[in-house]
C-alpha cells in the first residue's frame, strides 16, 4: 500500500507531515523547502499530496488566494486541505493588540513585512469559504474551535466561566477549523 503524502505548509517547528515548506528554513530542519506562499509556486508537481496542512499561516499572507490555489493544485483528486485560521470575532473582542493596549508594539511588528508576525487578515466563516471557493475547492466544512490553542489567557477564561459550553459560541473560539476537499 502506498504511503499517504502530507504537505505541511508553514511548518516551522511542526513535524506533522511527509513534506514541508515555509518562508524561512527553521534551524535544524534541512528538509523544509523554501516557498513564499504569497507568490511562489509550491515546489511540487500537480496532484502530489493526499493532504495539505496549513495551520495559522493564511492570516500572515497578503495573497491568500494564491496559496490556496497552489494547495488545490498539488492535492490529488479527493485530497483534503486542513486549514486553521484566527476567528476575527474572538481576536477583536479579546486581543490586546486590537484593543490598543499594545498598538505601538503591534504596529512596529507589522511594519517589518519579513516578520512571521505580520497579520494581514482575520477570518470569519464567510470570507474563508469565499477564498476557498475562489481557489477551486467545492466541498468545504468549517467549525469554530480550539486546536492547539492553550494559552494562559484561555486558561483564565475557562477558569472564570467555569465551563467550556460557553466556548461553543463563535465569539469564544479562537480559531476556525476548515476541511476542504478537492
Amino acid at each position: 500500500m502506498e504511503r499517504s503524502r502530507v504537505l505541511n505548509a508553514g511548518a516551522w517547528l511542526d513535524r506533522e507531515g511527509t513534506d514541508f515548506i515555509d518562508l524561512k528554513r527553521p534551524p535544524g530542519r534541512p528538509e523544509v523547502k523554501l516557498c513564499d506562499l504569497n507568490s511562489d509556486a509550491v515546489p511540487y508537481k500537480d496532484g502530489t499530496f493526499d493532504r495539505v496542512i496549513c495551520r495559522q499561516v493564511l492570516t500572515h499572507l497578503y495573497n491568500p488566494v494564491h496559496a490556496l490555489s497552489e494547495f488545490h493544485r498539488v492535492l490529488k483528486k479527493q485530497g483534503v486541505l486542513y486549514l486553521t485560521v484566527p476567528n476575527e470575532k474572538f481576536h477583536v473582542l479579546f486581543s490586546d493588540s486590537y484593543k490598543g493596549k499594545f498598538a505601538k508594539e503591534w504596529d512596529a511588528i507589522n511594519k517589518r513585512r519579513e516578520s512571521r508576525s505580520y497579520v494581514y487578515l482575520l477570518y470569519n466563516m464567510h470570507n474563508i469559504r469565499t477564498l476557498l471557493e475562489r481557489a477551486g475547492f467545492t466541498r468545504i466544512s468549517s467549525e469554530y474551535g480550539f486546536v492547539g490553542y492553550e494559552t494562559i489567557r484561555l486558561r483564565v477564561y475557562k477558569a472564570f466561566f467555569g465551563t467550556l459550553s460557553l466556548f461553543s459560541r463563535p465569539t469564544f473560539c479562537p480559531q476556525i477549523i476548515t476541511n476542504a476537499i478537492k
